[in-house]
Parts: structure tokens; sequence; C-alpha cells
């Protein structure tokens, strides 16, 4: 495994929990790309057309750390500036984000973020607009922090009037255990706080949420919405989630979600029912096939109806020898046969990839006139570039590999469940010894949402609270000694 290094034009904000553990609200800075910090590259420049054009970013650095990101559009054949995003950092520690337009012939001033900390907490996040030769104030965050240092609220204000005024607060409630048990929203009203939502949650031994109850506030009272009921296998990966509403004063079933996963521990079927005339009727199936590496071959999605399932849609992968993902083929299932109507070609060359999409036109593949979002794998890393694009050329440099003994600690390792729910276990069959680990997770746009060091239990197992987590994509960095490695894990919430 080589040595990973986080390149994003995105900034994060880190709320210290404890001296063991952060947790991190992200603030998403730029709508362009977002480069994984599962990779060793460095990336110079991209270049992609879309619908709306010819663009490219160039970037520069300082000690890994992007220091400025330039937006470029074609123009009649020339590069004209669209945007610019400066980084300033105390430390390594971003304090302050600063975006530029380009306007007859010079940058000017849109708007910034301003990061403050206290003693390693944060304080406060500050977004202000340029506007009449001046910085103005605009939406602020505010933190507090129990004794324990978890976050136990933050606010949102807006700026008015030439003051703060409150706009939400957002409290939380943990267990014995430092479990989350309870997530209140409320919003200010008339120069008081008034209730808006109230998320509950109970727990086993491990963590893992049994039940979540969702209430809204209404003429004064607490009144029920929404309830999900969890099981777990002996891994504490999430086998089945009940969705059930609140009517006529009782619980009513509404869907439930069954998934399945082989011995290392990926995802093999996912099946999600909804209740009718007494009775769990399926709806939807997805089924996923790996190679003995583990890699992802192909996912299939199956629609019920008349009480049998039919192909939906067929995603396919290839892969070199390097694990890169060379190619992927979605097609659609009509009049009993597969139809192809995607395909991305992926190249892999020296300081260089490209990725090209195509399009069925009815006898072969052409340049596609629609755009799609792209997921790149380098030599077994994932690159992930949300923006849809319809084809891409990303030019890097490559930083220095590490020893060969990264993949004797890579091999140790596994990560599971995935998908989760609320907690993802680091795992090894071997001793890991009394090292802490530094473990980071990042989002699927490589915004970093938590910041953990932990000596493992038994020198065998960490555990990662991921219960305060929005659903999706995540990348876990696995951070020791003896190597860096980098999970991708689905989470579900």
């Amino acid at each position: 495994m080589k040595k990973l290094i986080s390149i994003s034009i995105f900034c994060v904000i880190a709320l210290t929990m404890s001296s063991q553990e952060k947790i991190i609200i992200p603030v998403e800075l730029s709508p362009h790309f977002k480069l994984s910090p599962d990779t060793d590259l460095q990336v110079d420049s991209i270049y992609w057309w879309d619908i709306d054009g010819n663009f490219k970013e160039i970037n520069t650095y300082d000690n890994g750390n992007v220091l400025s990101t330039i937006l470029q559009k074609k123009v009649d054949h020339q590069w004209t500036n669209e945007s610019l995003e400066m980084f300033t950092y105390d430390n390594g520690v971003l304090i302050n984000f600063l975006t530029k337009y380009w306007e007859d012939n010079n940058w000017i001033n849109r708007d910034q973020i301003i990061w403050s900390y206290d003693n390693s907490y944060l304080q406060s996040i500050t977004i202000q607009t340029w506007k009449n030769d001046e910085w103005n104030n605009y939406i602020e965050w505010q933190y507090t922090y129990d004794t324990n240092g978890k976050i136990s609220s933050y606010v949102m204000k807006n700026w008015e009037n030439s003051t703060w005024v409150n706009y939400i607060i957002i409290s939380y409630t943990y267990n014995q255990d430092g479990y989350l048990i309870c997530r209140l929203s409320q919003n200010w009203n008339n120069g008081l706080w008034v209730n808006n939502h109230l998320y509950s949650y109970t727990r086993d031994n491990a963590g893992n949420a049994l039940t979540k109850i969702t209430q809204v506030w209404s003429n004064g009272a607490w009144r029920n919405s929404g309830k999900d009921i969890n099981t777990y296998n002996n891994y504490n990966m999430n086998t089945s989630r009940i969705t059930l509403y609140w009517l006529d004063d009782i619980w009513k079933n509404y869907q439930l979600e069954l998934t399945t996963y082989d011995t290392n521990y990926n995802r093999l079927s996912y099946c999600r029912k909804y209740w009718h005339n007494d009775a769990w009727v399926d709806q939807y199936l997805r089924s996923y096939i790996y190679d003995s590496n583990g890699r992802l071959l192909k996912l299939l999605s199956q629609a019920a109806e008349d009480n049998e399932w039919i192909n939906y849609d067929l995603h396919t992968y290839t892969y070199n020898d390097q694990d890169s993902k060379l190619s992927e083929t979605y097609q659609y299932w009509s009049d009993e046969q597969w139809h192809n109507m995607r395909y991305i070609d992926y190249e892999f060359l020296t300081n260089q990839i490209n990725a090209d999409i195509y399009e069925w036109d009815g006898s072969g593949w052409s340049e596609c006139n629609n755009q799609y979002p792209i997921d790149i794998i380098h030599e077994g890393d994932s690159v992930f570039f949300y923006h849809e694009v319809k084809k891409l050329k990303l030019y890097y440099n490559t930083l220095p590999t590490k020893a060969d003994s990264d993949q004797d600690f890579s091999s140790l390792l596994k990560c599971y469940p995935n998908p989760s729910t609320d907690f993802v276990y680091i795992q090894s069959d071997s001793d890991l010894g009394a090292e802490p680990l530094k473990i980071i997770v990042l989002d699927r746009n490589g915004k970093l949402v938590r910041h953990i060091n932990k000596i493992p239990e038994g020198g065998k197992q960490i555990k990662i609270d991921m219960s305060e987590l929005a659903g999706g994509m995540y990348f876990i960095q696995i951070i020791s000694s003896r190597g860096t490695i980098v999970r991708k894990v689905i989470h579900n919430n």
C-alpha cells in the first residue's frame, strides 16, 4: 500500500470529542472534483468535458496541503479564468478558505470561511461574503462541549442588523458508555428555542442502534413520526431493518430491508420489501458477485413483478493485474434480453489517467452526449469523482511508495460490516500490539468526518462509531508505524 495523501478541494471542520476522538462537521467548498484520500496521487491538473463545455483545474501545494485551485473554462479556443480557491493553514490545520471570481481581468473576492479554536477545540465557524469592498458576516456556527469533551450542542446563527441572531440549535445526549441516545433539533422563534425534531436511540452492549424513534413537535407535544428496528449478526453487521410510521396511535409497518454477507464481510445481497395487505411484499433486490481478490465483478438489480424477480439493470467491471479498474459496462433489461446503454473506459498512463464515457447508438459505442459520475480505481486505491462528466484527463505526480511490509500490514486487517449501520470494526487475526492506531474517516467527497487515535481492543480489534454520520460511502484510513491502508465502506443510517 502506498503513502496516502488527501488531495481535495473540500475543507473540513474538526470538533474535538475527547482525547481519543473527534467529530468533524464538513463544509463543502467546491462543486467540482473530489479526489479521495485512498490514493498516492498528488493531482497537478484535471481536464474534463461536460454538457456545459471544457474545463480544467490547476492545483498548487505546500507540504502536501493544497494552497490554491484555479478553475478555467475554454471559450473560443482560449482558457479563461472562472474561479480561484485559496487555503490558509496553521500548523497543518485549515483556518481560512477564500474564494474569488474573475471579472474585468482581476480576481474579485467572493466569500470566505474562518475557523477559530481554543485548546484544540473548535469554537466557531464563520462564513463571510464580500460586499461594498469589505467582508460582511453571513452565517456562524458556535460549539459547546460536555465534561468528557464530547460535543453537547452547536448553534447556527445568521447575521442580521449588525448582530448574530439564533437560528437552529442541535443538542446531543449520550449514555454512560458514550453512545449517542438522543439528538434534539430546535428553532429560534420570538426569542425562545422551539422544539422541532427529536431522535431517540436504544442500543445493545456493542453500541449498535436497536431502535431509532423520530418525533416532531406539534401543538405543544412530541408526536411520533417514524421508527427503525434493527438486527445484527455476530459481527455487528446489520442484517435487517424494519421502518414503521405512526398512524392512528399505533406503529404501522412500512418497509423491510434484508442484507446478507459472505465470509469476507462483503455484501452479497440487499432486498427491500414493503408492507401490503398484512404481509411483506418483495420490491427490489441487488445481488453482488466478487472475484477471489474481493473485487466487485457484477452488480445485478432486479424488481419484483407478479411474485417474480425481473431483471432491471446490470453493472459489469473489469480490472488489470495491478487491480486498476479498466472498464464499467451498464446494461438494462428489456424484451427478455440485456441491452447496452453506457460504457466507461479507463486508461492508466505514466502520470496520467484518462476516463472516456460512451453510449450505445444501436450498433456500437459512440461518444456520449450526456454526463455521468465516474469512479477511478488505481492499483486498488479508489479515486472517486462525484461530479458528472463526459470524459476526463487527470495529470498527477506519484508520491514515494512505502516498503513491501505495508502490503503485509494491509493483508492483516479486515473492515466490517460493509455496509455498516452504527459501527465499523477493524479486525485482525493476529495481535497488532499496544501501539495506538490513527483512524481517519472521510466521506465519498474526501471530507474528513471522524478522527480517532485508539489502541486495538485485545490487540486485535478497533470499533469506530459511525452512528452520527449520514448514510453514504466512506473511506477509512488506518495509519500505524507498520504502514497505512484504506478501506471503503457503505454506511446505512
